[in-house]
């Protein structure tokens, strides 16, 4: 179906890790979290049903198909935090396709939390969850991908409605995959003596002002 019409489908894609162990919410989680231990990737193509695969080698082919079908792939801080453990991994997905719900929420309203336990009560009426992580981690697992795909409808249309789509869209999904992500992949030679010495030198020019300023009040 998606091979014939990409834009009919979507995915919601999660992967669980050690540091995702207790139901950590997801904004909380960033790319210097040390575990890139995959345990199992979750999935699910509509909102009422979910499934988790364990990320063993019997599975592994399998999980691979799933994560290069070209069609959106929603997921909950895959930019911070999922998509650097499926590269390493050696998955090779469809950049395009990849769309992280986290940043699209954080457009939608940016003063609020990210977790998407936070995010959820907005477009299901499914009840806690997160808090299963620990106690059954299969049923928690399960859960997470039909909750991430009802959130990801939801904030989409939610986007198109209020006008802030193109925000997203180009500002973030697009500048991420076409700029920011292949200059990671380059790299950026850092001179770190250089850079201690500049964050010195800001520290003092900071202090030289607050000092000016201070004189200046007290005149």
């Amino acid at each position: 179906c998606a091979a014939h019409d990409p834009a009919s489908i979507a995915i919601a894609s999660d992967i669980e890790t050690p540091d995702k162990a207790g139901g950590k919410p997801e904004n909380e989680l960033t790319p210097d979290d040390t575990s890139y231990q995959i345990l199992r990737v979750n999935f699910a193509i509509n909102g009422e049903q979910g499934v988790t695969i364990p990320y063993t080698p019997a599975y592994i082919p399998l999980i691979d198909r799933m994560l290069k079908i070209p069609c959106a792939h929603y997921w909950w801080n895959g930019y911070g935090y999922d998509w650097a453990r499926i590269m390493a991994a050696g998955h090779q997905v469809p950049a395009e396709h990849q769309i992280d719900l986290m940043l699209a929420a954080h457009i939608l309203q940016s003063d609020v939390p990210l977790g998407l336990g936070f995010w959820a009560p907005f477009y299901s009426n499914y009840g806690a969850w997160k808090h299963l992580s620990g106690v059954d981690p299969e049923k928690y697992a399960c859960i997470d991908g039909p909750q991430t795909y009802r959130c990801g409808v939801g904030i989409i249309n939610d986007l198109i409605q209020a006008g802030q789509w193109r925000a997203f869209k180009e500002d973030c999904h697009d500048l991420y995959h076409t700029a920011l992500k292949p200059a990671q992949d380059v790299g950026v030679l850092i001179d770190r003596p250089a850079l201690g010495e500049f964050h010195t030198n800001l520290a003092v020019k900071q202090l030289e002002r607050l000092h000016k300023g201070g004189a200046l009040s007290a005149e």
